[in-house]
């Protein structure tokens, strides 16, 4: 073998051995086109600006001392891009095969477990927004379980529904019956247990049907029994 064929078999395998390696990220810039890091690769080698890549719709900003795999183009050791990164101090352990999970250090996570979906915010705030419409569709039941419960809107809330209950305390500043555009049915109210209705400075019209107390009429078609001239008061109201 001459000594040519030598030195470039040498060389040939000298580049391989430089064609990945593996270290850990020091610090990092997300402002530009692509993201940089510094990536130390051992106590004596210690590369800037190293390019990061990731798949198209997926980003992250990998914590300082984070660990990276880096491939170097051709061998060449100043033209490296970091391939993958794995945090082990952070990252979610014992999943099922199969699963899959989006998380932070901050513990806030989205989850996709093999019996389900678990989305934690880390006790952080979580904001949807910048969207015309949001339709949540469950096959069984949707349910809230908070302290407090608030809707902000502001031309109106609208619930399509042929019954709608709550257990406790119902509070309006105003409150129509009836005359809700698509809706079909009697009114019927409800109060099995008694209690008290006070308003204040109400004007009651009804119009049609009947007002009864006690099984007996007192509405406008009422009738007394016992009338009688002068000032003595009539009987009660005819049932």
């Amino acid at each position: 073998m001459s000594e040519d064929i030598r030195f470039s078999l040498a060389n040939l395998w000298r580049r391989a051995l430089l064609l990945v390696g593996r270290g850990r990220l020091t610090v990092g810039d997300d402002s530009g086109m692509v993201q940089r890091h510094q990536v130390q690769l051992g106590q004596a080698e210690l590369r800037d600006n190293t390019i990061r890549v990731a798949e198209y719709g997926f980003t992250s900003m990998p914590l300082p001392g984070c660990h990276g795999v880096v491939v170097f183009v051709g061998g060449d050791r100043s033209n490296g891009v970091i391939i993958g990164t794995n945090d082990q101090n952070h990252r979610l352990k014992d999943l099922q095969p199969g699963e899959v999970a989006i998380f932070t250090d901050l513990g806030q996570k989205f989850f996709m477990k093999r019996d389900q979906t678990l989305i934690e915010g880390g006790g952080l705030p979580i904001l949807m927004r910048d969207t015309p419409s949001v339709t949540v569709q469950a096959s069984q039941k949707f349910r809230v379980e908070t302290p407090s419960f608030e809707v902000v809107a502001s031309t109106r809330a609208r619930f399509e529904t042929p019954r709608t209950e709550t257990t406790q305390l119902l509070l309006s500043m105003q409150y129509q019956m009836g005359g809700v555009t698509g809706g079909t049915g009697a009114l019927t109210a409800n109060f099995g247990a008694g209690g008290t209705m006070t308003w204040n400075n109400l004007n009651l019209l009804a119009t049609g049907g009947t007002l009864k107390h006690d099984g007996k009429n007192i509405g406008s078609t009422h009738t007394h029994s016992s009338v009688q001239t002068g000032t003595d008061n009539s009987g009660g109201p005819n049932a």
